[in-house]
């Protein structure tokens, strides 16, 4: 079967599904050659964006991981997404200090046609470095040892400690 076909388990028909590359509608594509033109910083951040947001044109990553990215001053940065925004390039969204960044569909678009109008905020997630908390040692996750607790009877899961 070809990699980029799926067949609709319901009417068994196949449906097309788009491998990795973004789609620039052409009758659109004069606002992208004009970013690039009057706000070349801008273009900076919308490439970046458009590089490494998900399937459904969503980017969730912090001022500061963007700025080192980007190596753009956060000023220069708040002004190029400011410009963005106001010029309907992408929307942005918060979540606590975090920014979630949504392409405008009508520019570029990595799904079907059929499914531009569908949101999914399972975004990529874009981190730097100098956010982590730093612990100085590794540590093991998703690994722990059950224990049973001596006294009780195993019933619930709170019989048991991790």
């Amino acid at each position: 079967m070809n990699p980029t076909r799926k067949i609709n388990i319901e009417t068994g028909e196949l449906i097309g599904v788009n491998p990795g590359f973004y789609q620039f509608y052409k009758k659109n594509f004069g606002f992208i050659r004009f970013l690039i033109t009057k706000n070349p910083q801008a273009a900076k951040v919308f490439f970046f964006l458009v590089e490494n947001m998900d399937s459904f044109n969503a980017l969730v990553i912090s001022q500061k991981s963007l700025s080192e990215a980007l190596k753009m001053g956060r000023t220069n940065l708040w002004k190029a997404t400011k410009y963005l925004r106001e010029q309907k390039y992408l929307e942005m969204y918060k979540s606590g200090s975090t920014n979630i960044y949504c392409i405008n569909c009508q520019l570029v678009w990595q799904q079907s046609h059929t499914r531009k109008q569908f949101a999914k905020f399972s975004a990529n997630v874009y981190i730097s470095d100098s956010e982590q908390i730093k612990t100085g040692k590794t540590t093991k996750i998703g690994h722990f040892e059950v224990k049973q607790k001596s006294n009780l009877k195993p019933n619930t899961l709170f019989d048991y400690e991790l």
